[in-house]
């Protein structure tokens, strides 16, 4: 995979995985508010946001490894490296997203449903399904950047045509 793929995935992932700022402080109460706390807290969301950010920090070391990688192509991948490990462990942090995802969650879910999903998570079955949540979603990735990479092609030759046509059916000077 090209610098320019690996480089563009990266940040792709990182706008998945950070809560944007425009969510309104939410208006919920005090109970609700902890019931949704409870909820990240029994999902271990902190946890996985710190997975991501490792992640993310390997993406770079990664692409730093590639065959087709000069040694001066390492010395600056090496150099973004550091400097965005630093700036995700400044600015992807639990302390800093914790209020925003406990607003979020307080306006996409009620109080009792906050608390019933916190008790499916406790069960057995929903310990399992958290543990395989990240196994799954990177498997699901792969998947589907796999027939992204066949559609991407396809899609090409269909807008390619579509401008043929549209250049054969508009009439020269509007």
């Amino acid at each position: 995979m090209p610098v320019k793929k690996s480089l563009f995935l990266l940040f792709t992932l990182l706008a998945f995985n950070v809560t944007h700022p425009a969510y309104a402080r939410s208006t919920a109460t005090d109970s609700h508010k902890a019931a949704a706390l409870k909820l990240l807290n029994v999902t271990q969301t902190a946890e996985l946001l710190e997975q991501t950010t490792t992640q993310m920090t390997r993406m770079f070391s990664a692409m730093s490894q590639r065959p087709d990688i000069t040694a001066a192509q390492k010395k600056i991948i090496k150099t973004y490296e550091q400097k965005a490990t630093d700036l995700l462990k400044t600015e992807l942090t639990w302390n800093k997203l914790e209020n925003e995802f406990v607003d979020l969650y307080t306006e996409v879910y009620t109080e009792p449903e906050l608390t019933e999903l916190t008790r499916f998570y406790e069960t057995p079955v929903g310990k399992k399904m958290l543990e395989k949540t990240p196994e799954l979603m990177a498997r699901s990735m792969q998947i589907s950047q796999q027939h992204v990479q066949l559609l991407i092609p396809k899609m090409q030759q269909l807008m390619m045509q579509m401008g043929k046509d549209l250049s054969l059916k508009t009439p020269a000077g509007k």
